[in-house]
């Protein structure tokens, strides 16, 4: 409310610094799950933040409304996806052992990539 009549700029700056300062609460033990809602509610704000400003800048007003859609969409099941994930390993002390920690980062980075270049691929 401080900075309604500041620019998006500032917001997202201060959104940034926020979330930084849930991070530095994680790391100082302080009451975890509380840390881990105040940094998405921080990242979250954020980027709504940039996408208002980049949406008014680079879009025309005919594709807005699915833009915006898409990206609502897109923003929740990333939010939902990483609460869920903070959560149980927060709660779950699951011992991996090294090779089953490679073989799943490998699994997700190929999972990501194959995502992004469904995503960039055009029909033609």
């Amino acid at each position: 409310m401080i900075l309604k009549n500041r620019s998006d700029l500032w917001l997202a700056s201060i959104l940034l610094i926020i979330f930084l300062l849930a991070a530095v609460g994680i790391l100082t033990n302080l009451a975890t799950p509380l840390m881990i809602i105040a940094s998405t509610a921080a990242l979250v704000w954020w980027d709504l933040t940039h996408f208002g400003q980049s949406i008014v800048i680079d879009q025309p007003l005919e594709t807005r409304p699915l833009l915006e859609r898409t990206h609502l969409q897109s923003l929740v099941l990333a939010i939902s996806t990483g609460l869920i994930l903070a959560f149980v390993g927060f709660y779950l002390n699951l011992q991996i052992p090294f090779l089953g920690t490679v073989f799943l980062v490998l699994l997700a980075v190929g999972c990501l990539t194959y995502g992004l270049q469904s995503l960039t691929k055009t029909d033609h």
